[in-house]
């Protein structure tokens, strides 16, 4: 199973261009509806769709930045500092696996590996025979793949309980084993500010300066 996201536009059209349109549009857009949306009286049912919508849209954000600007995030250990998110459309078939959708899929990774990007999504099936789906991600491309085994390393000296470690992380991955590295104790999710920053900065980058007149 593999599930591909190109960012594929109709010929002659930039997509640098449209992404940095969209995204002009929808911090505008967004600003307008601030001011007024604080002026009406909103029941809880209207929270609540105003912050599924919203979510949905920094999803959509977050998933685009992560292959074009790289979106990292501080970690005390060895692995990668880059991190993307799953769709709704890129998790439904994956729902009823053993895990819960995650907010983030932080690269699992030693830190400094080549592209592309790894991260667990999911493992469908039973204990003894599941199937492991990663998403993979480096610049201008997605994928949630299946079929990639773990890697069947582990480690030589078993720990205080007599067992051994597996690595985590998926066959053939180049670095380190997961055991041989750090792991960060908390993959909080990125702060929704943080992802809008680097967008505003990505914009600031490419139109330049404000021109006074």
């Amino acid at each position: 199973m593999t599930q591909d996201m190109l960012f594929e536009l109709p010929a002659g059209v930039d997509p640098l261009a449209a992404a940095l349109g969209a995204c002009a549009r929808f911090t505008a857009h967004m600003g307008t509806l601030t001011s007024q949306l604080s002026e009406l009286e909103l029941s809880e049912d209207d929270v609540e769709q105003v912050e599924e919508a919203f979510n949905q849209a920094l999803v959509a954000l977050t998933g685009m930045a992560s292959v074009i600007i790289g979106l990292e995030r501080e970690v005390d250990g060895a692995t990668c500092t880059h991190y993307t998110v799953l769709t709704d459309a890129e998790w439904e078939p994956l729902a009823q696996g053993a895990h819960a959708r995650a907010d983030i899929y932080a690269c699992e990774l030693e830190a400094g590996h080549p592209a592309p990007h790894f991260s667990l999504a999911q493992a469908m099936g039973g204990t003894e025979d599941s199937e492991y789906v990663w998403v993979r991600w480096s610049r201008g491309r997605k994928a949630v793949v299946a079929d990639v085994p773990p890697c069947p390393a582990e480690t030589v000296d078993p720990d205080d309980d007599g067992d051994s470690w597996l690595c985590q992380l998926p066959c053939g991955h180049p670095g380190k084993h997961s055991f041989e590295m750090d792991q960060p104790a908390d993959l909080a999710r990125q702060p929704k500010q943080e992802i809008l920053d680097k967008m505003n900065e990505l914009l600031a980058v490419h139109q330049g300066p404000a021109h006074s007149e």
